[in-house]
């Protein structure tokens, strides 16, 4: 029996043979240099499989490297690289190193002595690092092939980059968004924006900057993070940034700990010389920041608006107008209680109390009850008594399904509502109209990832419900299935029931002043109506009088009313035979 030695002698001459009829198989399906460039780096990703980069691949892939380095003007090295990337880059966005070397069998080592290669690939804008990869992978172990550079090798044309010199401003943010987009180090994205303003120095934005550097001492994370806030703002529309965002490319980690500390303790000098502002968040993510309204005025105007009050979902107090409304004894005694609440002066009163006690300034009501009593319209009145305005959350819009986003979503509203309060003479009134949909009761060891973000936007709410300082009203159908958390957040919960008898029959007469009295309780004793769908019959009897020019009658009435009542157990008729 042989000794090993000569055992794996055998075995590595077996593998010789089979790795020489692979590579053989291959050239021969490969044939002959083709005139494009992605046949010929598939050829040269073909030939490279399992070779260890050995000289007998570089003797059979020289034809095709050749045709590649005369096209797009790179090294041999890079051109196996770029071929490389571009074939792992059609089953996935970004490819790691190890992926590359685990395709050659070749060692993580000898793909690192290509280093240059890759970082002039880099630099010419073949490759870019991936952004925001775990510590562990490392910032030079992970690249993508971007989209343009992926047209240009199927155009059969280099890759050329676009100038960066005498840019628009729209122009010159676009590449701070690529920049950012590329890039996971806040050293190498201050780098490359430097020199985009040095080659760039006739735009308003640049001298403001400039200016403002000469003017104040900023340290290089400082900088960092008006950028960064910058470019959120532009090119994002998101102008509040959490110092988690802000920080999470700051390398290495000691220095974004000490530019966190300084931000939360006050003593950054973009705080200080009003260049950005902390904004009230929900305290999951950290403090939050954004840049100040002078500061967008002054630098970024032409490219950004701040929002104010006359924005969307924000009605004013006095488009409401006036409806006399009817309520059961006891909700009619808590909507009193509560209007006399947010009449200006008492309001400013209680929240001084209040805050002189250490408790909460901010008030939440829930109204809930069936659909068609009005708790929506007793908010509009309400908001038209006390004139304040309303700034409606569409609940629908809030969630999103990316992740992430309708966490966002949420903050961002509550935010807003933040500003709103601060900058109007009166606090408006914050209206989750129909919010079953975020009221409900909190999941418990949530799995799925919708449940997941279904907690994650109550948790949200119930912590800026803790923080709030104005007046948030829910409306809701439902409250069975409410959260007990929300319960005890809830200040004033004002069930709205279908009216009695008697504020039916008021309703009618208000709606109908003709209708004689007899009438207006024979309906209101008949059915159980709501106000909406006394409403409803009264506009079906408008458009029968618009269509026919007859008024309705008594019977009329009674039709209409049996029409509207979807349930009709009580008149239902016997089925069966009729003797």
């Amino acid at each position: 029996m042989g000794n090993k030695t000569d055992i794996f002698e055998g075995m590595e001459c077996e593998n010789l043979d089979f790795n020489d009829k692979k590579r053989d198989r291959v050239k021969n399906q490969i044939g002959q240099v083709a005139p494009t460039l992605m046949a010929n780096m598939d050829a040269i990703v073909k030939l490279s499989e399992d070779s260890g980069l050995d000289s007998r691949f570089f003797d059979d892939a020289k034809p095709y490297i050749e045709f590649v380095k005369d096209k797009l003007g790179l090294s041999a090295n890079q051109v196996i690289l770029l071929s490389l990337f571009a074939e792992l880059s059609c089953s996935r966005s970004d490819v790691e190193l190890d992926q590359i070397s685990s395709h050659m069998d070749c060692s993580n080592l000898k793909l690192l002595s290509m280093k240059t290669d890759l970082d002039e690939l880099c630099q010419k804008g073949y490759l870019t690092k991936c952004v925001g990869r775990p510590p562990f992978r490392g910032d030079d172990k992970c690249f993508t092939l971007p989209e343009k550079v992926i047209k240009a090798l199927s155009d059969n044309q280099p890759f050329i980059p676009e100038s960066d010199y005498d840019l628009s401003l729209d122009t010159f943010f676009s590449r701070i968004h690529d920049i950012f987009d590329e890039n996971n180090n806040d050293d190498d994205i201050m780098l490359k924006i430097d020199s985009l303003m040095e080659k760039n120095p006739k735009l308003s934005f640049v001298k403001s900057y400039k200016k403002m550097c000469k003017e104040k001492a900023f340290n290089p994370i400082e900088r960092y993070i008006f950028f960064y806030l910058c470019n959120s703002a532009v090119n994002e529309g998101d102008f509040v940034s959490t110092t988690r965002e802000m920080l999470e490319n700051v390398k290495p980690f000691v220095k974004a700990r000490s530019a966190r500390s300084r931000l939360d303790s006050g003593e950054c000098s973009l705080l200080k010389e009003n260049i950005i502002e902390n904004v009230p968040d929900n305290g999951l993510y950290g403090s939050a920041f954004r840049l100040t309204r002078d500061t967008i005025n002054s630098f970024l105007n032409s490219l950004c608006q701040v929002e104010d009050c006359s924005a969307k979902n924000l009605l004013k107090w006095d488009s409401f107008a006036e409806k006399r409304m009817f309520y059961n004894p006891e909700e009619g005694e808590q909507i009193n209680r509560v209007t006399d609440l947010l009449k200006e002066d008492n309001f400013k009163m209680v929240q001084q109390r209040l805050e002189k006690c250490g408790l909460r300034k901010g008030f939440a009501c829930l109204f809930y009850g069936a659909p068609g009593t009005g708790k929506t319209e007793t908010v509009n009145q309400l908001a038209r008594v006390t004139g304040r305005d309303v700034m409606v959350v569409d609940v629908s819009q809030i969630k999103d399904k990316f992740v992430g986003e309708s966490e966002k979503n949420i903050k961002q509203a509550f935010r807003r509502y933040a500003d709103l309060v601060k900058n109007s003479d009166k606090a408006p009134i914050l209206l989750f109209n129909e919010a079953d949909a975020v009221l409900g009761k909190r999941t418990e060891g949530a799995e799925r990832a919708v449940d997941k973000m279904e907690n994650s936007i109550q948790n949200i709410i119930l912590q800026e419900m803790e923080n709030l300082e104005g007046i948030m009203i829910a409306t809701t159908n439902l409250t069975q299935n409410l959260d007990s958390a929300f319960e005890r957040r809830f200040l004033y919960k004002v069930e709205f029931k279908n009216p009695s008898v008697e504020a039916k029959k008021n309703i009618w007469l208000s709606m109908i002043p003709d209708m004689n009295e007899s009438l207006a309780e024979r309906l209101a004793t008949d059915y159980d109506f709501s106000g909406g769908q006394i409403e409803n019959i009264v506009r079906k009897s408008s458009v029968n009088y618009i269509l026919t020019g007859k008024e309705a009658t008594a019977d009329d009435y009674i039709k209409f009313c049996d029409c509207e009542r979807i349930n009709k157990k009580d008149k239902a008729q016997k089925i069966g035979f009729v003797r």
